[in-house]
């Protein structure tokens, strides 16, 4: 089956001037899977506070909060869709993106790839494409957004560690 998910990870501002920017609360629960919440809340305990949604595209669904949550702070996006091969990730600084890359397998035969990309993206990019020659009947391409997104802020949705809280929230 697989993932549909998605996350944004916000540097540079608190978690209650997210949720203020985003006009959510903290429910007062959490879970320990937030891939099965609709919206949940982490601190990663390095900087970045991690927003995660189940089976929503935060990248089409709520495209405003991108350019007020980076206005101030540094903010990356990614989107999964893995029944699909679908995968996306952005980096947004000064309420502008900087940077955009886009898997789709079954639509596209490489990366779509949009403004700078971060510096570590091309020796990501060129050790995938090794990969993906050498077995081309995976996708190896499908995880550059993940990758790139899990190198700037540590965050691996395919490894959720059960002990952290991730406060599930809902509109104020």
């Amino acid at each position: 089956m697989g993932y549909s998910v998605s996350w944004i990870a916000v540097k540079g501002i608190s978690e209650g001037e997210i949720l203020d920017s985003i006009g959510y609360k903290k429910t007062g629960k959490f879970d320990a899977n937030p891939a099965e919440s609709d919206l949940a809340i982490h601190d990663m305990k390095n900087g970045w506070q991690l927003l995660i949604a189940n089976h929503n595209d935060l990248m089409e669904a709520e495209p405003s909060w991108f350019s007020r949550l980076s206005g101030e702070a540094v903010l990356i996006s990614c989107f999964l869709e893995e029944h699909v091969g679908y995968c996306a990730a952005s980096g947004w600084s000064g309420g502008k993106r900087d940077w955009f890359v886009e898997r789709y397998e079954d639509r596209q035969p490489g990366l779509k790839i949009e403004g700078i990309m971060p510096d570590s993206f091309e020796e990501l990019y060129q050790d995938l494409l090794t990969k993906q020659k050498a077995d081309p009947r995976s996708d190896y391409l499908l995880e550059a957004p993940l990758e790139i997104s899990r190198r700037l802020t540590g965050f691996d949705v395919h490894e959720f560690i059960e002990h952290d809280i991730y406060w599930v929230l809902e509109e104020r």
